[in-house]
């Protein structure tokens, strides 16, 4: 999706959510200063391919706890590698293809005749008045560049989605509407769909079901509202989450607002610009895709 944020840090959530890693913060020797940190909980829980190549990026060798780091120009690239990695996973999940558009092609052959059409016209018009052969030459020059840029944008191959991956992107629009709505109609939705997981009385498991959606929520720009329709649910069921370090009394939101922003600055950093520069773009690429929703539909 043009314009996405660095998928990592909700893939990450993703994880933690799994109980693959816990979302904690690592105090400083210097003061007593706090930092996000990482925890590894269970390597295994990271079942799907990418999921298992982010978390032996972020916890190589023997590591159970990383800090996020403020400015690793190593750990900025081992990110960027992981969400290239994700769109090759992509191609080869069927999601995308890379085809030439017929209609560009045809209007690229259409530009490479106009272009032949005029070649001969200066040479008939040569012969007939020589005056107008270097305004001509110039003409035709011209002419050549721009449909030469333009029948190189028009025969190249560009990436779309496959019938699958048109799927997938209509799930992904099903869920954004779920996640946009309000709570009422989020409940109308979950009381036709047959295929959310509920608890043995038949009734649909809401936390478990917004702690699955969350990372989705953070990529779609949903964030704050999502988390604090799934604070809402655990204070409705009594409980709190054991995926993110809540225990000084600091709300979901919050936590997960300090670790985002510090992921996503880790993740997209380069030396030439502290703050982190420009998203890196990608979409969300574990393995919860498949999931408990469907957007209702």
């Amino acid at each position: 999706m043009p314009g996405a944020p660095n998928p990592i840090p909700a893939q990450m959530v993703h994880l933690a959510v799994q109980g693959a890693v816990r979302l904690e913060e690592e105090i400083l020797e210097q003061g007593g200063k706090k930092r996000p940190a990482l925890r590894l909980m269970d390597r295994s829980a990271a079942r799907d391919p990418l999921d298992a190549a982010l978390i032996d990026a972020v916890f190589p060798g023997d590591l159970t706890v990383r800090r996020i780091p403020r400015s690793s120009t190593k750990f900025a690239k081992r990110m960027d590698k992981l969400v290239r990695k994700g769109r090759a996973e992509a191609k080869r999940r069927d999601w995308l293809t890379e085809e030439r558009s017929r209609g560009a092609m045809a209007f690229g052959w259409a530009a490479v005749a106009l272009v032949a059409l005029t070649v001969v016209f200066v040479v008939w018009s040569a012969t007939k008045d020589r005056d107008l052969l270097p305004l001509s030459i110039v003409a035709v020059i011209f002419a050549t560049t721009a449909v030469a840029i333009t029948a190189f944008v028009a025969f190249s191959k560009h990436t779309v989605l496959t019938p699958a991956g048109a799927e997938r992107y209509e799930y992904l629009l099903g869920m954004k509407e779920f996640i946009r709505v309000a709570e009422a109609d989020r409940l109308k939705m979950l009381q036709s769909y047959q295929g959310a997981e509920r608890r043995s009385d038949g009734t649909v498991d809401i936390v478990h079901l917004y702690e699955k959606l969350l990372p989705y929520a953070m990529l779609l720009g949903q964030e704050k509202s999502w988390t604090a329709a799934l604070e809402t649910a655990y204070s409705t069921a009594g409980g709190s989450p054991g995926w993110i370090d809540v225990a000084a009394g600091a709300s979901i939101g919050t936590r997960l607002s300090t670790y985002s922003t510090s992921m996503q600055t880790a993740a997209t950093y380069s030396p030439s610009s502290s703050s982190g520069g420009g998203s890196t773009g990608g979409g969300f690429s574990g393995g919860g895709g498949g999931g408990g929703f469907s957007g209702g539909r």
